[in-house]
């Protein structure tokens, strides 16, 4: 069936659902929104796979069925996090100009604004607020435009900078270090930041995946980025299974 929906909508038809035929499907129904992506024109110079972007996505939202029972609301993860959105869209480390310039042209003014309302608000005052948002959702196809046109370039961009030998590296190890600066960010300063710094200091597929684990010391009680570390590292170490087709980003 899957393989028949995608000679419908015009992709390679390798029976494998991901981000290319879920695009292809809502764009033959015309349900998709061009968002404009708020990057600047050009690549990055990464290139990932389209099962590990799909990883990602899970090890952010835990798919569309998790998703849709889960994140369609405001969240808080906890922590020095501030209000999310969609796969991951943290208010609490972005302005609200950039709130508007991401989700506006997929949700429209109204909507946006409430999301910039609540940009720079972190920690325990985002706790506070985040349940003002029960009436307000997101649908997963509006929370996948803004990943795709506003959150993967940007921390594709933030990853290259930091580690610029990255695109050297196998595409699932890129796409490992990309899910763990999407979790992290790129600071490489600090005691806490040790084994970023390692992998700056040697970016290669065995040290990356080496420093990833070993980062779990930092967080002996959080079963939730545990958690996460154990599935970027098993993705990273079964990358020779990963047949997926390439996504420059």
């Amino acid at each position: 069936m899957t393989r028949e929906i995608q000679r419908c909508v015009g992709v390679s038809a390798d029976g494998a659902y991901g981000p290319n035929t879920a695009r292809a499907i809502m764009d033959k129904l015309g349900l998709t929104i061009k968002a404009k992506p708020v990057a600047p024109a050009g690549k990055t110079g990464m290139t990932i796979t389209e099962d590990s972007l799909e990883s990602i996505v899970s090890f952010e939202c835990g798919g569309k069925a998790y998703f849709e029972k889960m994140y369609k609301r405001c969240s808080w993860p906890g922590g020095a996090s501030g209000p999310t959105f969609g796969v991951g869209w943290d208010a609490g480390y972005n302005t609200s100009a950039k709130a508007m310039e991401v989700w506006e042209p997929i949700i429209g003014t109204a909507r946006a604004k409430r999301i910039a309302a609540a940009c720079g608000v972190k920690g325990t005052k985002a706790k506070a607020i985040y349940r003002n948002f029960r009436d307000f959702e997101i649908s997963y196809e509006e929370a996948m435009q803004a990943f795709l046109a506003d959150s993967v370039p940007r921390f594709a961009r933030l990853t290259v900078k930091t580690f610029s030998d990255i695109t050297n590296c196998h595409p699932v190890c890129q796409a490992g270090l990309l899910s763990m600066v999407f979790n992290r960010g790129n600071k490489v300063s600090g005691n806490r930041r040790r084994h970023m710094k390692a992998i700056q200091d040697n970016t290669t597929n065995e040290n990356i995946i080496k420093q990833c684990e070993a980062s779990k010391v930092i967080w002996p009680k959080f079963k939730g980025l545990l958690n996460r570390r154990d599935k970027e590292v098993k993705m990273m170490r079964s990358r020779a299974n990963d047949r997926s087709p390439h996504i420059s980003i």
